[in-house]
C-alpha cells in the first residue's frame, strides 16, 4: 500500500458515476440516436474509472 490518501468522497463520486452513466446517459442515447448524450455518457464513464486509478 502507498503512502497516499484518498478522499472518500472522491472515490464515491467516481463509483456513483460509474454506475449511473450506463442506465441514464449511454442506454437513452443509443435507443434515441442521441450521439451527444451518448459522447458525454462515455466521457462520463471514462473519467470516473480514471478518478480511483490517479488518486485511490
Amino acid at each position: 500500500m502507498s503512502g497516499k490518501k484518498s478522499s472518500p468522497v472522491l472515490l464515491g463520486f467516481a463509483l456513483l458515476g460509474m454506475l449511473i452513466a450506463p442506465p441514464l446517459l449511454l442506454y437513452p442515447a443509443v435507443i434515441k440516436e442521441n450521439v451527444a448524450l451518448e459522447v458525454i455518457g462515455y466521457l462520463v464513464l471514462v473519467i470516473s474509472m480514471l478518478i480511483p486509478i490517479f488518486k485511490g
